[in-house]
Order: structure tokens, then sequence, then C-alpha cells
């Protein structure tokens, strides 16, 4: 599977209850004399099937600003353990969209 960002393992533990702010830059991805208007970011459980959004992903920590995507992570529980993968799908202001992939949010026990 191709990447949009670096290769990067964030790693997500049990015992802490948020981890980051964690950024990440859209400047490649915005097409000239636009800019980003939205994004919406969803993470992918390992199984590669189940959405773990509302486990992993703080809720209401997504900041868009100055082109960068900023958010905190939760442990998402026992249940969830192994690589996630974060999607983020994004609306320019001139309506063009576009999905990025991260990987990965390493979630161990």
């Amino acid at each position: 599977m191709l990447f949009d960002f670096p290769v990067e393992i964030i790693e997500i533990r049990t015992g802490d209850e948020s981890w980051g702010p964690f950024s990440w830059s859209l400047a490649g991805a915005i097409p000239p004399n636009d800019s980003v208007e939205a994004v919406t970011v969803k993470s992918l459980a390992p199984d590669g099937v189940t959405d773990s959004t509302s486990a992993l992903i703080k809720a209401d920590s997504v900041v868009v600003s100055d082109g960068s995507v900023t958010l905190q992570l939760n442990y998402p529980g026992d249940a969830l353990t192994g690589r996630h993968i974060l999607t983020f799908e994004v609306t320019f202001a001139s309506g063009e969209t576009t999905a990025l992939k991260y990987a990965y949010i390493l979630v161990e026990k």
C-alpha cells in the first residue's frame, strides 16, 4: 500500500490517556492558488474493515490551520491493538477533494 506521508510509527500504549498533539502538513497536496477548506480524519483498524475513528482520535481535537492538521489520540482499548491507518479527507476551497493516507498508529497493550 502506498502512503502520502513519510511512513513513521506513532506508538500508543495502555496506561496513558492521550497522546499528542501530532501534526501533518498538507502543503504538498494543496493545488496552486487553492486552500484547504475542511479536513475529516478517519482511522481504520488493523483488520482493514473496522472504523476505529471514535476510539482512536480524541473527540473535537482535529484542528486545521495554515495547511496543517493537528490532532490528539486516545488508547482505543485492547481489542483494537495493532497498526491503524489514518485517512485525511481534504476538501479545498475550489471544491476539489482528495484523500491522503498515513501509516501507522501502532496500538500496543
